[in-house]
């Protein structure tokens, strides 16, 4: 079986912060980061992950999910959000 194929953008939290309006710190549990980025309206927050294998499991790239990699600390599991104006 070929492996995923996955998008991975990578950012600092710093550009993060100022591109989605949050407060992310390095030091915050996933369950925080899950919190907060799940008030960015443009990207729908599957899964926060630290691990980064853990992240390409959960991602699926058939539904257009790719994965944020934000200093090698979280990796955001997204999509493009449909639902949310």
């Amino acid at each position: 079986m070929e492996p995923k194929k996955v998008l991975v953008e990578t950012v600092d939290i710093k550009t993060f912060n100022g591109l989605y309006n949050v407060q992310l710190r390095k030091n915050m549990t996933t369950e925080k980061v899950n919190q907060l980025t799940n008030a960015i309206f443009s990207l729908e927050v599957i899964k926060v992950e630290r691990n980064r294998n853990k992240a390409w499991n959960k991602v699926n790239v058939d539904n257009g999910e790719y994965i944020i990699n934000i200093e090698n600390t979280f990796y955001l599991c997204v999509k493009e959000s449909q639902d949310k104006d």
